[in-house]
Order: C-alpha cells, then structure tokens, then sequence
C-alpha cells in the first residue's frame, strides 16, 4: 500500500496558497480495522499515527502515556494528531506494522515486546 501526501495549491487575488493534506495512516490493510474516536487530554503534544494509546483516566478517554509492562494500552492511533485536538482516532482491533509503532511515557520510549504482546492481547496485530 503506497502512502500519499496530498498538496493543494490555490491562487486567490494573485497569492498562491499551500496546504498539505496528510492521509497517512497506521491501519495496513492486512486485517480490517475497528476503529472509535476517543476524546484526549486538553492539552497534549503531537502525536502521529502509529502511536501506542493508553487508557485515560475517564471512560471515552485515551492518551499516549503506556506504562511499561503495557496494561493500560487501548490500542494504535490510526492518523496524526496536532496539539490540542480534542479527539483522535484509534485502532482497537486490526493490523498495523511493527515499523511505524511509537510509545510514549511522558517522552518517546523504545517499543518493548510487552506493548507487542499488550496489543495481540487486544486484538491489534503487528
């Protein structure tokens, strides 16, 4: 599967505007995806597709800090997400390649074979 970013470009009163359309996505195709949008925290860095959710501390909440033995992990964010956006869009069963995955712990942390383990547990392959 080929991964396309998109550039639009439109000329308003003579200034030429740019705007990429990013469709990257962590969801591979090997098996169809169940996706849900959980809401995040108010205030929270950018994330991109790939990375490791945890469960939040309500119920319909996620964020990206995996503690390291992987029991709170909920699954893969399926596409990027700026800071402060309000929701995002994760994988809860599916298949996403291992080469992309990124874990999270306040700051970036190795990918460790408890996440893999934690999401074949739930339902996402790697």
């Amino acid at each position: 599967m080929k991964l396309l970013n998109l550039l639009l470009c439109s000329v308003v009163n003579g200034v030429t505007a740019e705007a990429e359309l990013n469709t990257r996505r962590a969801a591979d195709g090997r098996h169809p995806p169940f996706i849900m949008s959980f809401a995040l925290p108010a205030t929270h860095v950018a994330w991109p597709e790939g990375t490791i959710m945890a469960a939040g501390n309500e119920p319909g909440t996620a964020s990206a800090n995996v503690v390291s033995d992987g029991s709170n992990i909920i699954g893969v964010l399926d596409t990027r997400v700026d800071a402060n956006e309000q929701s995002g869009n994760i994988i809860l069963h599916g298949s996403v390649p291992a080469e992309i995955l990124k874990c999270y712990d306040g700051i970036e942390i190795p990918v460790t074979e408890s996440h893999i383990k934690a999401l074949r547990s739930i339902g996402v392959y790697v």
